[in-house]
């Protein structure tokens, strides 16, 4: 799918270079489903998403998959992969959801 604009984004306050380990967490709207529909996406976050705009990486749309009715991840051939997040939100991101290869780190710690 296609996002085409930001939608609501955490206020928490972030710092260090680019692109940062960690962020606020963000969401991006589409309407490829014929409505304007808002996804939380879990596997980026929103201050590497700004400078990848402000550097002229990327521009809109930006390429996403949902993963349910409610969360999507960023999956863009244009962004350098260490732009992405290690892991997907634990947060924003239910268990079901998360990728077991994640989780199985997770358990063993």
């Amino acid at each position: 799918m296609k996002a085409f604009g930001f939608g609501p984004v955490t206020m928490v306050g972030y710092g260090g270079p680019f692109p940062r380990s960690s962020g606020n967490c963000f969401d991006l709207g589409s309407d490829e489903t014929g409505h304007n529909h808002y996804y939380r996406i879990v596997n980026f976050c929103y201050e590497n998403l700004e400078e990848l705009f402000k550097r002229g990486i990327v521009d809109w749309p930006i390429e996403i998959q949902a993963l349910d009715h409610r969360r999507a991840i960023i999956k863009d051939g244009r962004i350098p992969l260490e732009w992405y997040a290690k892991e997907y939100c634990s947060v924003c991101c239910p268990k079901h959801l998360i990728p077991k290869a994640q989780e199985s780190a997770r358990t063993s710690d």
